[in-house]
């Protein structure tokens, strides 16, 4: 582009592009500006004049090449996935050296003190970024700057738990190399794949309160959905949302409190017990009809067995993509382009997965949520009585809390008509 340069020569014309466009394109651009291009083995040169023609004809057989190169690259690459060899960078807490995972001890305790701050010190994201970057505590790239969406990743990412997820990712073009999320389902999934950092039991407790506290798509309510009374605690003297704050008591007890922090109402100094309102709901819940709350708990017991039927379903589907990767793992072996080494090998692992997949399915049938419906409700007749030592049960009934006066508030129950005013004195219910 400087005109520095008369001529360039090329061995061929794989190794100028591999896209026909972009071949065309460029020596017709250097071309214009009087700049040659020569292939050597396939004896073209640009500023001939029938060069183009020639040239379109090798590019496109360049263009091929490259896309057969691109599926054989794209299956050998599928089938190491499916061998549990790594692709991919090395991770907080893991190396990842010839494919394989190993533990990297102080990144790993990071993991550790993130996860335990989540899940046991209930946490948020932000303000765990915000204790780390605080305390100089050194992110992967070795800097100390954390980030809410870096913390987030941490505790969504499943190897920390010792499964290994690959093909997160699919390029949709081989000329574009541009990727985009893999939705198909289509993922490599191997469980128990190398040794966890987090128990399996913790991980699932963060991803269950990650569904909890993350914000609902319609979801108009102020505050998001960190706490069970997010966004559903109301002054009614300002209409400001209460927020939860972790207090300590005298007894150097630590509690939790909602107080309207902006309220600048006669309500302003006013705080709530987290556990004076689970009081509350418990006495309201003791004082009801307890087989007209059965009824509208019913539709907990509906979602439960249409979640299974989900799972079933998905189980099926995973079953039937299995077993058409057996028929294509043939189709190959038949055709020669695996050895019967690689398909012994390859046919083992799906045969794994089938049976996990339809030992999954089994276990989902003899769940028969459907048929222990009498015992289901039985427990939930236990929790309507108020006897259930469960405070997250009675806090998830709550649909809304309007604090009307210094001493009193105003309890809305989920699928209940009506309300009910709670009157204190001396901080007491």
């Amino acid at each position: 582009m400087q005109r520095q340069f008369e001529l360039i020569i090329t061995k061929e014309v794989s190794r100028f592009s591999r896209n026909i466009l972009d071949a065309i394109s460029y020596t017709r651009r250097l071309k214009e500006m009087g700049v040659g291009v020569i292939f050597l083995n396939d004896g073209i040169s640009t500023l001939e004049t029938d060069a183009e023609l020639r040239l379109g004809i090798m590019a496109s057989v360049a263009q091929e090449e490259s896309r057969k190169t691109s599926e054989r690259v794209r299956w050998g690459q599928m089938r190491k996935m499916e061998r549990g060899i790594v692709f991919g960078r090395s991770l907080l807490g893991y190396d990842v050296k010839g494919g394989t995972l190993s533990i990297e001890p102080e990144g790993a305790e990071i993991v550790r003190i993130i996860y335990d701050m989540y899940l046991h010190n209930r946490v948020g994201v932000r303000a765990i970024a915000q204790a780390l970057s605080a305390s100089k505590t050194a992110t992967k790239s070795g800097g100390f700057n954390w980030s809410g969406a870096t913390v987030l990743k941490i505790l969504k990412n499943e190897k920390y738990c010792g499964d290994l997820i690959q093909k997160k990712t699919v390029t949709v073009d081989y000329l574009t190399h541009k990727k985009k999320a893999n939705r198909n389902g289509d993922r490599i999934i191997i469980p128990g794949h190398h040794e966890p950092i987090i128990s399996r039991a913790d991980w699932e407790a963060v991803q269950h309160e990650l569904a909890r506290r993350s914000p609902k798509k319609d979801n108009t309510e102020a505050g998001g959905n960190r706490y069970a009374l997010s966004g559903r605690i109301s002054c009614a003297g300002c209409k400001t949302v209460y927020l939860c704050r972790t207090r300590t008591g005298k007894d150097g007890k630590c509690y939790r409190a909602w107080t309207c922090s902006q309220c600048r109402c006669t309500l302003r100094q006013r705080q709530l017990r987290e556990e004076d309102l689970v009081l509350c709901v418990r006495t309201i819940m003791a004082s009801m009809d307890i087989d007209r709350l059965l009824n509208s708990l019913r539709s907990v017991i509906m979602d439960i067995i249409c979640n299974q039927e989900r799972s079933a379903t998905a189980q099926k589907k995973n079953i039937i993509h299995i077993e058409n990767k057996k028929i294509n793992l043939i189709d190959a072996f038949v055709s020669g382009d695996v050895s019967r080494e690689e398909y012994c090998s390859v046919k083992a692992q799906y045969d794994g997965e089938l049976a996990k997949c339809c030992a999954a399915l089994d276990r989902i049938k003899e769940a028969d949520t459907g048929g222990r419906t009498a015992e289901m409700l039985q427990i939930m007749s236990l929790m309507a009585s108020g006897d259930d030592p469960d405070s997250d049960f009675y806090l998830a009934l709550v649909n809304k809390i309007n604090v009307i006066g210094a001493d009193d508030i105003e309890i809305l129950l989920k699928g209940q008509a009506g309300k009910w005013t709670v009157i204190f004195w001396n901080d007491k219910k």
